[in-house]
């Protein structure tokens, strides 16, 4: 399944426990296949800088991460749908790639549904959709 984090449930995954690191698991291991694009890519190094104080090494590690666990796409074409530019290259991503879901906490985003008829569900609806628990070997 082809599926989409935002920016917020990559960082949830990466640095809390719960449905986002399951998801971020399952995309490391394959049994998910992830897409992102450079401009979400800069926006979660920023946001790891900026927000969270990570060391520089350690975003250029996650960074890098992220790059070996997801196919990197560059959009030619950015909606003007959502208020927040950043999540509007979410949506982006569904004028490269197919994609079957995307997976978000962005309220705005989820209140969407559904875009291009790619469902947008939140990580804990998506596991539950897909019968999966965050203890489950996924």
């Amino acid at each position: 399944m082809n599926v989409v984090l935002d920016t917020n449930v990559i960082i949830s995954g990466l640095l809390f426990s719960g449905s986002p690191g399951v998801l971020v698991e399952a995309i490391q291991t394959g049994k998910l296949a992830g897409y992102t694009s450079e401009a979400l890519l800069r926006e979660l190094t920023r946001i790891l800088k900026d927000k969270f104080s990570i060391k520089p090494d350690q975003v250029k590690e996650t960074e890098r991460l992220i790059r070996t666990a997801c196919i990197v796409v560059t959009p030619k074409t950015i909606p003007d749908i959502l208020h927040d530019k950043a999540d509007n290259q979410v949506l982006a991503i569904i004028h490269e790639a197919l994609i079957d879901m995307i997976i978000s906490g962005d309220r705005e985003s989820v209140a969407l549904k559904v875009y291009r008829g790619v469902l947008i569900m939140k990580p804990d609806e998506f596991l539950a959709d897909m019968k999966l628990q965050p203890e489950s070997d996924f």
